[in-house]
């Protein structure tokens, strides 16, 4: 996106601004994440990998896999598979999110559901906070995982 000044130094329009904000749009992405188990305390890292869809304004829908590894606390990993859906105001998301996964390579299954938020730094960063609880397979989810993470979307 090329933006001409005139001569006199004149103040940049809204495309420039768009360009330094970003937008939540659809596309492939990857991120690294920071998490907490509070009953624990067991702190979690992990990346995934995902897809968003925007198939109109102000709807989000994605999926994404993900993999998390205890720092501290017992140990362990889990991988997830999650749905998620939302809305999108400009360079921000609040989307709800469900998914199902494993631990200690399907020793125990679980799933979990919450709520997330995304704002978009700019084209292609965006930074992330969710808050889910998890539980196994035929339980209710009353574990809670608070997570951040940042993201590169494509």
């Amino acid at each position: 996106m090329a933006i001409e000044f005139e001569r006199r130094g004149a103040v940049p329009e809204a495309p420039f601004v768009e360009a330094i904000v970003g937008a939540i749009d659809g596309g492939a992405y990857l991120g690294a994440n920071l998490g907490l188990y509070p009953s624990g305390p067991t702190a979690t890292a992990g990346a995934e990998i995902g897809y968003n869809f925007v198939p109109s304004d102000n709807i989000l829908l994605g999926v994404e896999g993900s993999g998390l590894f205890f720092l501290k606390g017992g140990g362990g990993n889990e991988f997830w598979v999650h749905a998620k859906a939302g809305m999108t105001m400009s360079n921000f998301a609040l989307y709800g999110i469900a998914g199902i996964g494993e631990f200690d390579f399907g020793t125990n299954y679980l799933w979990d559901v919450g709520l997330g938020a995304e704002l978009a730094l700019n084209s292609n960063w965006s930074i992330n906070r969710e808050v889910v609880g998890r539980s196994l397979v035929g339980s209710p989810p009353t574990v809670p995982h608070l997570q951040m993470g940042v993201g590169y979307d494509f």
